[in-house]
C-alpha cells in the first residue's frame, strides 16, 4: 500500500509576511472582509483571520504605548509649568515683601500710590497663581492615578447608614 504523500504548503518569508500584513491593514481597514482580502492576495481566509489579530495585537499595545507617552510628556509639561509658576510667585513675594519693609522703615511709613498699587497687583496675581498650582496638582495626581477613588458608604438625609433591604413580592414572611 502506497500512502499518498500531500503537498508541501508554502510558508511565507517574514519579509513577505510584513508586506502582506501591510496591505491587509490597508484593505481591512478599507472596509474589505476576510475572504474578499483573501481572494485578492492569493492565500486564505484563515491566514489573514490570523494576520489580522495579530494586527489587531500590534494596534492595541501601540495605542496603549502612545498613551502612556503622552502621559509621561503631560506630567513632564505639568512638572516645567509648575516649576515656573513657583518662581514667578517667589519674585511675586519678594516684591510685596520689599513693599512691605519700606513702609514699615519709613518715617511715618508713606507708601506711594504706585508701590500700593503696585502690591495689590501682585497679591492678586499670587492668588491666580495659587490657582494654578492646585489645578497642577490636581491634574498630575489625576495623571498619576495617585488618589484612588474614595468609598462611600451609603447614607440617609440625616447622615446614618442606610441599609437596603430588598423583599421580593412572593415573600411571606
Amino acid at each position: 500500500m502506497t500512502q499518498k504523500l500531500k503537498p508541501k504548503k508554502y510558508k511565507r518569508k517574514p519579509v513577505e509576511r510584513i508586506r502582506d500584513r501591510t496591505r491587509i491593514a490597508s484593505l481591512y481597514l478599507s472596509g474589505n472582509n476576510e475572504q474578499e482580502i483573501a481572494k485578492i492576495l492569493g492565500v486564505s481566509q484563515s491566514t489573514i483571520s490570523r494576520d489580522i489579530k495579530t494586527l489587531q495585537g500590534e494596534w492595541i499595545e501601540r495605542s496603549s504605548q502612545d498613551i502612556n507617552t503622552l502621559k509621561a510628556e503631560e506630567i513632564a509639561y505639568l512638572k516645567a509649568k509648575r516649576v515656573e509658576l513657583e518662581a514667578i510667585w517667589q519674585l511675586s513675594q519678594n516684591r510685596i515683601n520689599t513693599i512691605k519693609t519700606k513702609r514699615a522703615t519709613m518715617v511715618g511709613g508713606v507708601i506711594t500710590q504706585q508701590e500700593l498699587s503696585e502690591r495689590e497687583e501682585l497679591e492678586l496675581a499670587d492668588t491666580k497663581i495659587g490657582q494654578l498650582l492646585i489645578s497642577i496638582s490636581e491634574k498630575l495626581t489625576a495623571l498619576t492615578g495617585i488618589e484612588a477613588p474614595k468609598k462611600i458608604a451609603p447614607t440617609d438625609a440625616d447622615g446614618n447608614k442606610f441599609e437596603l433591604t430588598v423583599k421580593y413580592a412572593d415573600d411571606s414572611k
